[in-house]
């Protein structure tokens, strides 16, 4: 049998950043990445998108326009030859929903 997890409404609050588990996520350019977090809304998560294409953005997009309640924005910056993509969540279950759906 499947367990569920079920988070509740007012759990958002108790949710911590690295409980979204992106502290794992590498950045090619942290200093970069540390910018985008310091313009981030108090309170609002980022997840980093990897193994990313075209294709896989404009996916990534619209499922975010059907799934997700709250704001979010896509984020991302160039870094010598490398593209980082991440996507700032203002509420804590689209950002696990998106953490499980696109890893």
């Amino acid at each position: 049998m499947i367990n569920e997890i079920d988070i509740e409404e007012d759990d958002d609050e108790d949710l911590e950043y690295d409980e979204l588990g992106d502290y794992e996520a590498e950045w090619e350019d942290e200093k970069r990445h540390q910018e985008l977090l310091a313009k981030m809304p108090n309170g609002w998560y980022m997840i980093k998108v990897i193994n990313f294409n075209a294709k896989k953005l404009n996916d990534i997009d619209e499922w975010m326009k059907e799934n997700c309640h709250g704001k979010y924005e896509r984020v991302g910056f160039r870094s010598n030859c490398a593209y980082s993509v991440g996507v700032q969540f203002e509420n804590a279950k689209d950002a696990v929903l998106f953490r499980l759906m696109w890893g």
